[in-house]
């Protein structure tokens, strides 16, 4: 597995709650993939990448509503993008 991507609501059933996300990317990573994104919501996302960290912030959205047979997690790889605009 290369990469886990995961909200902190998922990371926690795997490996229980966790006070920092940090803690809960870096516990993912020793389970063997170089690369842990965890999605937080309105608090962006943080991507541990080879033991480096990467934050981004939440990107405001005007919600319009969400088109029949769109996915819902369509969003979901705006985080995997964020860290190479920086």
């Amino acid at each position: 597995m290369d990469l886990v991507f995961a909200g902190e609501d998922e990371a926690a059933l795997v490996l229980g709650p966790h006070g920092r996300v940090e803690d809960a990317a870096a516990e993912l990573a020793a389970l063997g993939p170089p690369e842990v994104v965890i999605k937080r919501g309105a608090q962006g996302a943080l991507a541990l990448v080879e033991g480096d960290v990467h934050t981004a912030p939440a990107v405001p959205v005007d919600v319009v509503g969400q088109p029949s047979g769109s996915a819902a997690d369509e969003p979901a790889g705006e985080p995997l993008r964020a860290p190479n605009r920086h």
